[in-house]
């Protein structure tokens, strides 16, 4: 017999979780957390976006690189949700302004199980470029 499924996942439509995103140097590497999954129920990430407070500009030779990933709380293999970002001269995002990543073309990557992290993994080329802080913002809906 198949366990019950938790009644948030007969929620049905598009819901959002949204994550505080702090400021980070130049040169600091980081995979901030997100959002827990604590719904009971496996979800399907539909947008994955990042919103800074301040305006960031992209740069060659120093930039950022943004990308949204889930994994187990016990660490292991991470499936990436989205690609990566590369925030280099031309490629901005205005203070306030939402810049939502391209999803992954793979189904099961935007997959997230009950109990699985959303993370985004901040990279920074050359000596990196500042990331302001700001709000990351998931929209998913549950899987049947």
């Amino acid at each position: 017999m198949a366990s019950p499924r938790s009644r948030k996942s007969e929620l049905h439509g598009v819901h959002t979780a949204q994550g505080s995103i702090i400021t980070l140097a130049a040169d600091t590497e980081d995979k901030l957390l997100v959002w827990r999954n604590n719904t009971g129920s496996k979800v399907k990430i539909g947008k994955a976006a990042f919103t800074p407070d301040e305006t960031l500009t992209g740069a060659d030779t120093n930039s950022v690189s943004l990308q949204f990933q889930s994994r187990l709380a016990a660490g292991g293999a991470s499936k990436n949700i989205t690609a990566v970002k590369d925030y280099v001269s031309g490629v901005d995002i205005a203070q306030f302004v939402e810049d939502a990543l391209v999803l992954s073309t793979t189904a099961a990557d935007l997959e997230v199980d009950d109990g699985e992290l959303v993370i985004l993994d901040v990279l920074m080329p050359g000596t990196g470029l500042a990331l302001p802080a700001g709000v990351a913002t998931l929209e998913y809906s549950f899987i049947a």
